[in-house]
C-alpha cells in the first residue's frame, strides 16, 4: 500500500505550480481555490502516480498533462 504524505513543487515551475509544499492528511484533504491555479493538475498527478492506468476525468476523457 502506498501512502501519500505531501506533494512538493520546487523552483522549476510545472504549469502554475512552483515553490509550494502541499501536506496530505490521513483523513480528508480538500483542494480548493480559484480557476486556473492548479487544482486539477494536483489531482491528476496523484491519480496518474497511483498506479491506475487510464484515469478518467469527470467528462470521461483520459487525464493528460
Amino acid at each position: 500500500m502506498l501512502t501519500l504524505e505531501e506533494i512538493e513543487f520546487g523552483e522549476k515551475q510545472f504549469r502554475n505550480l512552483k515553490d509550494i509544499k502541499i501536506p496530505i492528511a490521513k483523513g480528508i484533504t480538500v483542494i480548493a481555490g480559484h480557476n486556473g491555479i492548479g487544482k486539477s493538475t494536483i489531482l491528476g498527478l496523484i491519480a496518474n502516480c497511483s498506479g491506475e492506468q487510464k484515469v478518467k476525468s469527470l467528462f470521461g476523457k483520459t487525464f493528460r498533462f
